[in-house]
Formats: C-alpha cells, sequence, structure tokens
C-alpha cells in the first residue's frame, strides 16, 4: 500500500475532529483513533456528513496494543496526538489516570511509531506548563512550572519527546503549547461538548440552552482590570489550521516547541459581555471561589508561531462567540 496517512490520536474530540476537517479539505489521508472517553460517534457521523468523504476510524486506546496493527496496516507518515485526559480540576484528584492515560499512552504509541518506521509527530501540549510567575506575553523560553497535575502530565511529555530526539536525530517532532481553544466550525456541528462541562464556553453554553440557571465565575479577586482571569482565546479553526502548517514544516527533520494563540487576552467577564451583545436574554452569572490550579493571567507571545509555522489567527472574539451562538441554534440580536 503506497498511500500515506496521517494517524490522528482523540481525533473525535472537540480539537481533534476540527483538526481533521480541515486536514481533510486540505487533502491529507486520515486515519482517526479515538477510544470515546470524552467523545462519541456523533463527531464521526458529522465529519462523514460534512466532508463527503469515507474515514478510517478505530476505536481504540493508545495504551492498546491494537496501535500496532494499524501501523502495520497502513503506512503512517506522521502522527497527530491530541488523545488524553485533559480536565485541570479532575487530574488533581486522578493522579494515577492522568498518569497512565497521557504519559504511559504517549510512551505506547512512540514505542508502535517507531517499531514500524514512523519518526514524525506533533503533539498537542498546553500554556499550562508554564509557571504562572512567568510574565504575559508567554515565549517559548518563559519559566516552566505547571500548577495542575495535567498540567505536569503535558510538561513530562515534552521531556519524554526531547528525550528521543536526542537518542533519535532522525525523530521530528513539534509541540504546540495551545492557549484557549474555542469555538465551532461553520456547519455548527463541531462544538465543544464535552460529557462533563468544565472549560468557560460548555459551562456559558449550559446556561444558554437551559441546562443550568447560572454561569458560575470562579474567582473574582485576580489581579486583573475586572478580578476575573485572563485568558488568550484562539477559534477552533484557527488552531486546527496550525496543524496543516505544521504538517509542511515537519517534513524538515526539526524539533519545535511553537506556541498557538492570538496574543490578545480577554477576561471571563470580556467574555461574558461578548456573548450578552448578541444574546436577547443576558446570562444569568455569580461569583464562586477560585479553582485550585487556574491562574490569573496568561496569554502568548506569538512571534515564533508567526515566524516558524507562517501562521496568523483569523478570527477574533466577536467571530468565536457568534459561532457558538449559531452552533447551539440561538436566534441572535
Amino acid at each position: 500500500m503506497n498511500k500515506e496517512y496521517i494517524l490522528v490520536t482523540g481525533g473525535l474530540g472537540y480539537i481533534g475532529s476540527n483538526t481533521v476537517a480541515v486536514l481533510k479539505k486540505s487533502k491529507f489521508n486520515i486515519i482517526i483513533l479515538d477510544n470515546l472517553s470524552n467523545s462519541n460517534k456523533t463527531s464521526l457521523s458529522n465529519l462523514r456528513k460534512i466532508l463527503n468523504k469515507k474515514i478510517i476510524f478505530f476505536k481504540a486506546d493508545v495504551r492498546s496494543k491494537k496501535i500496532n496493527n494499524i501501523f502495520q496496516k497502513y503506512k503512517i507518515y506522521t502522527v497527530i496526538h491530541f488523545a488524553g485526559l485533559k480536565s485541570v480540576k479532575e487530574s488533581e484528584r486522578r493522579k494515577k489516570s492522568y498518569y497512565d492515560n497521557n504519559i504511559n499512552g504517549t510512551k505506547n504509541l512512540l514505542n508502535y511509531m517507531f517499531k514500524n518506521g514512523c519518526y514524525k509527530i506533533i503533539f498537542s501540549s498546553s500554556a499550562c506548563v508554564y509557571d504562572e510567575k512567568s510574565k504575559s506575553p508567554l515565549n517559548e523560553n518563559s519559566g516552566l512550572r505547571p500548577k495542575s497535575y495535567y498540567g505536569i502530565t503535558k510538561l513530562k511529555i515534552e521531556k519524554i519527546l526531547k528525550d528521543y530526539k536526542k537518542k533519535y536525530p532522525k525523530f521530528s517532532c513539534i509541540i504546540l503549547r495551545y492557549f484557549n481553544p474555542v469555538g465551532a466550525d461553520k456547519t455548527n456541528t463541531l462544538r465543544d461538548n464535552p460529557k462533563k462541562a468544565e472549560n468557560i464556553i460548555p459551562n456559558i453554553s449550559n446556561v444558554i440552552n437551559g441546562k443550568r440557571k447560572v454561569f458560575n465565575i470562579f474567582g473574582n479577586n485576580y489581579p486583573t482590570k475586572d478580578g476575573t482571569c485572563m485568558r488568550d482565546y484562539i477559534h477552533v479553526i484557527d488552531l486546527a489550521t496550525s496543524h496543516v502548517k505544521s504538517l509542511f514544516l515537519i517534513k524538515k527533520n526539526v524539533f519545535e516547541i511553537i506556541n498557538v494563540g492570538t496574543g490578545k487576552p480577554y477576561s471571563v467577564k470580556d467574555m461574558l459581555n461578548c456573548f450578552n451583545k448578541y444574546l436577547k436574554k443576558p446570562i444569568a452569572f455569580n461569583f464562586s471561589k477560585r479553582r485550585v490550579g487556574d491562574v490569573a493571567i496568561c496569554y502568548s507571545n506569538i512571534k515564533k508561531q508567526r515566524k516558524i509555522l507562517h501562521f496568523r489567527p483569523k478570527y477574533g472574539l466577536n467571530e468565536m462567540v457568534k459561532s457558538v451562538i449559531k452552533s447551539l441554534n440561538i436566534k441572535s440580536k
């Protein structure tokens, strides 16, 4: 079989499914691997409907030996590795599970990659790896000291990948440190709809569609302009596009760590106000105590993103918010 494929682990999750859609539109051959722990087959049927194309899917865990069968059956050119547990809050009470899923899962994946002659990987890391004391905008050389166990697993994986590069010079790796993905695709079907709502958009969405009465803002006494956390939100389509750019870069023998964000911070209140600007009924909210692991301000320096990936985000906060509202089938003002 001469056709080359990209294996996308966690390819039915929020970021993964949007990335698959963008990659398929860019004519890449894709294989999705997902254990459906934080996703479902609805994403797969939506992808097939959106793209009107056959998509190869395997229900499997990255810790499974089944991965070897995929590498033996198909010629895998590159792996895009999304799979892993991702809740900041949950990670604090399920450290063993997070270590096993995220770290051991990645080790297993790398083992079968190398066993079958695949030496290229794009890894989805996170801005959670940075030290909260590092001043924003954060560049790729800013201090590293994750506050959450989720962030610790991401940083440990980054170190594993660095060690692989030292040991195997032909290994090519791009680590993308995501900031805060939000928004939905133009078909309004590949939105952030996790089984457990934790991030800002799923929680706001649950209030808009009546699943919850009030949106909780965690903390109103941070050292920011309005007391709420400030984050670098990036449209999920922009984030997905950064992977297409990475696939062109990874053709070379490289090891790069690159921030992926907009470089513009917005507070939780900014986000809420933006939603209320387009909704007929304002979102009810109250303030709760701070969450463990949350930092006050976190946004990116995107100079390397522009220079190395030749990538600039296309969408702003208004487009992000409007895409979410549209995905919920809610009429805006």
